[in-house]
């Protein structure tokens, strides 16, 4: 018996995926659940109509990760610190740029 069917809950025929790339950023996509996504998996770390997925890339090819929701979010800190990280080193060039001028 799946997950849903132990507490009664109708199992969802699609999910909303919430999607990390480091080169795209954040997105959502509706995934149908046996087409898109295994049934398994949605069983296994869906957070109600939720998964979470992260997208690694292996050289230069994306696969996507479905992660807890826990190391989804601890991947985007990472990668909101690596961003702000890059913007604070591109102001600091710029403004040596702007002393040259």
């Amino acid at each position: 018996m799946s997950f849903f069917g132990l507490f009664g809950k109708k199992s969802p025929s699609s999910v909303t995926a919430h999607i990390l790339d480091p080169n795209t950023g954040y997105s959502k996509e509706t995934w149908a659940i046996g087409q898109h996504v295994p049934r398994e998996a949605v069983e296994q770390l869906a957070e109600g109509d939720n998964l979470f997925v992260v997208v690694v890339y292996e050289a230069g090819t994306p696969k996507r990760m479905i992660c807890k929701r826990d190391i989804w979010n601890q991947t985007k800190s990472q990668f909101e610190s690596i961003e702000a990280e890059g913007e604070a080193a591109m102001r600091r060039v710029m403004d040596e740029i702007n002393k040259l001028r």
